[in-house]
């Protein structure tokens, strides 16, 4: 991609917004790529701490987006299920340097929607297990990822943000389908948050902690639904190294730490 007049670094401009997250806005950036500009609102619409975006185009955060980048690509953790994140380094409008972040746009939707989409008079665990039973090659792909995940956080110490609104099921063409992992979370972030900044704020510890609580209760909550079987799991545990309750023991040892600081002030 060419750097236009205005020293955007790329031939089309943003376009039509197709989503939100807690970091990023997604848009349109042409037929085969979206553009993920920095969020500035909180999820109930609060606008977030005034030096939030300058620490969102901090070298170091990008570097470490890049590092857990190049983890989750691991071929025990998501290897070629994960659609990479690309930094590209170009101008504002105002001519300042920024980092702009982009990503190949896939055919298809988010797990997530794909499950609402299902008879909205299930519940959506019902959903959730019937969509998989009907497709069984799918079903095995989930089963990996959330190996993936499980690998992830034993071999970084914190997990992934590993939920549906997260995982792409993309048209290949043929009436094949796959799943991929779309979304970045800044794990080496968070791994020297939690484990090596000794000035970092008990409240940015407690929050860490406590979506890993809730996490680990969304791995347990799908394994229940996919009905994965104890000789599924023994297999699964050999072949990504987890044997000998290795992810157990990491979420167990989190759990803990978690307990130890949720009443501190």
């Amino acid at each position: 991609m060419s750097h236009n007049i205005e020293n955007f670094p790329f031939e089309q401009t943003p376009g039509q917004e197709l989503g939100r997250g807690f970091e990023s806005i997604v848009k349109e950036l042409g037929p085969e790529w979206v553009i993920k500009e920095f969020n500035p609102l909180k999820p109930d619409g609060t606008t977030k701490h005034e030096k939030a975006y300058e620490m969102s185009q901090s070298e170091t955060n990008i570097k470490e987006l890049q590092a857990t980048q190049q983890f989750l690509q691991s071929e025990l953790i998501f290897g070629d299920n994960f659609i990479p994140t690309h930094w590209v380094l170009g101008n504002d409008k105002e001519g300042n340097k920024v980092y702009f972040t982009i990503q190949k746009r896939f055919k298809g939707d988010t797990l997530e929607k794909v499950i609402e989409s299902q008879d909205s008079k299930e519940k959506y665990d019902n959903r959730f297990d019937k969509y998989f039973e009907q497709n069984p090659e799918l079903r095995a792909q989930m089963v990996r990822l959330i190996w993936g995940s499980k690998k992830a956080l034993v071999e970084m110490g914190v997990f992934d943000d590993f939920h549906p609104d997260n995982i792409a099921v993309v048209n290949e063409g043929d009436n094949k389908q796959r799943l991929m992992i779309f979304d970045l979370q800044n794990m080496m972030k968070t791994k020297r948050l939690l484990y090596e900044d000794p000035n970092c704020p008990i409240e940015s510890k407690r929050n860490i902690l406590k979506n890993t609580e809730r996490h680990a209760s969304r791995i347990e909550r799908y394994e229940e639904w996919l009905h994965i079987t104890e000789a599924e799991k023994l297999k699964l545990n050999e072949e990504f190294k987890l044997e000998n309750n290795a992810y157990e023991n990491s979420v167990s040892k989190l759990l803990s730490m978690w307990e130890s600081v949720k009443e501190l002030k």
